[in-house]
């Protein structure tokens, strides 16, 4: 393994990502960083996971492994490179009831194919939702087994189903994420006061993904229905039988995984308007200023139609998200309860709890989630309008 030169990671993040360059190809370079042995492990098997599954509407992950940054091991994945995500978009505005059916229509197959090849997504959101060229497509490489026990569990956020944060992922949670992000795409903002605001048939689909029962929430099968009634059985998945919620499996070892890997894409083009409205975000962004390239070579072997190393240019994207916190506490048990008392007083309001950081002994209580500060800024005061207590500021996550 050898030691590179590379932006990588702040001390504070748990990911980065890149622009560089693969078989004189744009693509994309994402560094992960390994806090314990489990979190390592999880990241690679989803990694080899991901490089083996090929749908139109899936980013493609071209080759991954571990190299060092700084001194420190990491894992990275070098993927297929969008032209822009749909958080971008939404910070300038909601999407229109059309648009959001036309992205429903790239995202749902890409689910529909995860769930049936035994996988969920487990990260849904506005920043995994991707434009290359006029497909829309869904990121890949925090893919989950749903069949394989959860080693890391992570308190859930505003995105994830609440049984997230005991480890029960299942293709139900998926449709949580999903509903969830309807509502923002919409709404502007994820938050449930917004819901009685959502246009048929999306309010009733919400309602429906957003159940906190996941035995009784809707499936990605009856979303494709109530958005398309006449087409929905004509679709390659709608024969399958539908799925079935179950607790996740005992824990146990992970399998082993390969440390590099290769695998052609295919790709297949869709017309679509909401390609074309992310792409053109894209172009109308101010792009920030060259930083050097560094070099990444891979941990093990390289496979023919894969260069020993990839050329990063300069870094585009923000790194981390931006919270609403409501409060702060060190004992989990106290965010708990105030979490508890803002949802019971204000029940159009979210309260979710989870750590500062990995491993940090503070606790948040979080009542929006956003890509940017200022965006957070715009949740933050329609919080505050809606009952939040008047200490609510934002803060920078991972």
């Amino acid at each position: 393994m050898e030691t590179v030169s590379a932006p990588g990671l702040a001390p504070e993040e748990s990911q980065a990502t890149y622009d560089t360059v693969l078989n004189d190809q744009p693509a994309i370079i994402k560094y992960f960083r390994f806090h314990n042995g489990r979190v390592r492990s999880e990241i690679l098997s989803s990694l080899e996971a991901a490089q083996k599954l090929n749908h139109p509407n899936l980013i493609g992950i071209l080759q991954w492994g571990e190299t060092e940054l700084g001194g420190e091991t990491v894992g990275y994945a070098i993927m297929e490179k969008a032209d822009d995500n749909l958080a971008a978009v939404l910070r300038h505005r909601p999407l229109e009831p059309d648009e959001m059916r036309e992205l429903l229509d790239g995202v749902l197959p890409a689910l529909e194919f995860l769930h049936a090849k035994g996988f969920v997504h487990s990260r849904i959101r506005a920043s995994n939702i991707l434009a290359c060229g006029n497909t829309v497509k869904v990121s890949s490489d925090r893919i989950r087994s749903v069949s394989l026990p959860r080693t890391v569990v992570e308190p859930p956020r505003l995105y994830d189903a609440p049984e997230t944060g005991s480890g029960q992922f299942s293709p139900a949670s998926d449709v949580y994420s999903v509903a969830v992000l309807i509502l923002e795409a919409l709404t502007g903002a994820p938050l449930e006061s917004g819901i009685p605001n959502l246009p048929a048939p999306f309010r009733e689909i919400v309602e429906g993904g957003m159940k906190r029962d996941p035995k009784a929430r809707w499936t990605l099968h009856r979303i494709r229905e109530t958005l398309h009634p006449e087409a929905a059985r004509s679709t390659p998945f709608a024969s399958a039988p539908p799925y079935v919620y179950k607790e996740p499996a005992a824990a146990g070892e992970r399998p082993k995984y390969r440390k590099l890997g290769a695998v052609a894409i295919a790709g297949a083009v869709v017309a679509g308007s909401v390609c074309a409205l992310l792409v053109r975000s894209a172009h109308q962004a101010q792009q920030p200023p060259a930083t050097p390239a560094p070099m990444v070579r891979s941990a093990a072997h390289t496979t023919p139609s894969m260069p020993k190393a990839a050329a990063v240019e300069p870094a585009v994207e923000t790194h981390g998200r931006w919270a609403i916190v409501g409060a702060a506490y060190r004992r989990q048990a106290d965010a708990e309860k105030r979490a508890a008392a803002i949802r019971n007083k204000h029940p159009q309001l979210r309260a979710d709890v989870y750590p500062a950081t990995p491993g940090a002994r503070r606790y948040l209580v979080v009542l929006g989630e956003a890509e940017s500060r200022s965006d957070a800024k715009k949740v933050a005061r329609k919080a505050r309008s809606q009952g939040a207590p008047r200490g609510v500021y934002v803060t920078r996550l991972e």
